[in-house]
């Protein structure tokens, strides 16, 4: 294995408010996507294991998902809606879960470096 297998492609996505994102597995692996982190008033999702879910992002800021089964080895993306009026907060949820994780610590610290 490269290593490349448990990630999100891409892990990190700016859209406008409104915008639609589908997560799609690409391999049966029990890969889920769940919000863990979303702004105030965002409505959080969690998809069954290996399913495709479509989310709408209504709320403006920075969301954070996981892959529940796989949230440990750093399975995890960080999407961004218009501005990112939540980043602070976002950071510090972040910096909670990545201190849990056994690998891909710093993904969640890579993917939050590019908001802008």
């Amino acid at each position: 294995s490269d290593g490349q297998t448990l990630v999100f492609e891409p892990s990190f996505i700016k859209v406008a408010v409104g915008d639609t994102v589908t997560f799609k597995p690409m391999q049966k692996a029990g890969h889920t996507s769940y919000s863990i982190f979303e702004p105030e008033g965002a409505k959080p999702w969690k998809a069954q294991p290996d399913s495709e879910i479509t989310v709408k992002l209504d709320k403006e800021g920075v969301y954070l998902v996981e892959c529940f089964v796989h949230k440990t080895l750093g399975m995890v993306a960080v999407i961004q809606a218009g501005k990112p009026v939540n980043l602070e907060a976002a950071k510090q949820k972040a910096a909670e879960e990545s201190a849990k994780m056994a690998a891909g610590k710093d993904r969640f610290a890579k993917e939050l470096a590019l908001v802008k």
